[in-house]
């Protein structure tokens, strides 16, 4: 069961994507009315640079790090698998209205963007 709800959330962050990602996001899993911290550092431990809107697209993917890999996800147990996402969370550096930063990756989506 695990592993099916970390293979959903890998596929809805793109991280079969091509080499590069994709070239967009959209915010999803943040609450109407409420909205996504960009920060400094991939950390929530850095102090927000904005606020993106639960309902914003057109974030520039600027490249991830951490996750899980694919072969991670296909050797390790689920209970592996829970420990490493939870040590090594996925981080995405996005261009947000001109503003650079860092955005927790299962907040995004691969969106397209006009």
């Amino acid at each position: 069961m695990v592993k099916k709800i970390i293979l959903s959330v890998l596929l809805s962050i793109g991280a079969f994507a091509t080499v590069g990602g994709p070239d967009f996001y959209g915010v999803k899993g943040v609450d109407e009315g409420e909205h996504l911290n960009l920060r400094e550092k991939p950390t929530t431990k850095s102090e927000p640079l904005a606020y993106i809107p639960y309902n914003a697209t057109c974030l520039k993917n600027l490249g991830c790090k951490g996750g899980i890999s694919l072969h991670d996800f296909q050797i390790l147990s689920e209970k592996e698998l829970a420990k490493k996402v939870k040590e090594n969370p996925r981080w995405c550096k996005v261009e947000y209205n001109s503003i650079t930063g860092w955005a927790f990756g299962k907040f995004l989506m691969e969106k397209s963007c006009p």
